[in-house]
């Protein structure tokens, strides 16, 4: 089965019809069982539906590399998770 790692290479790929039929159904089987590629998936078609539908320019080949770079950048950033202290209760013996 297909890591999370090389979904995340290939999301693109994927939506734009561009892989084999074999590694669309590997695709599809994670999809429905991991629900971080789940949401990556659908954060994904979000953002290009955003884009088809509200930005009817035309770009450079060079520009809509570097846009590509920005958003694969930001996709493989850890998710920053804030924990807040916690508070030991006064019961509780603590060594």
């Amino acid at each position: 089965m297909i890591s999370c790692y090389q979904l995340s290479q290939i999301i693109s790929e994927f939506i734009d019809g561009e892989l084999s039929e074999d590694v669309c159904v590997e695709i599809r089987q994670h999809i429905a069982f991991c629900p971080d590629c789940r949401r990556e998936h659908e954060q994904f078609l979000k953002l290009l539906t955003f884009f088809h539908c509200n930005c009817m320019i035309q770009i450079t080949e060079t520009t809509h590399l570097e846009l590509m770079q920005v958003i694969f950048e930001e996709f493989e950033k850890p998710l920053k998770i804030e924990h807040k202290p916690r508070k030991i209760s006064k019961k509780r013996k603590t060594s």
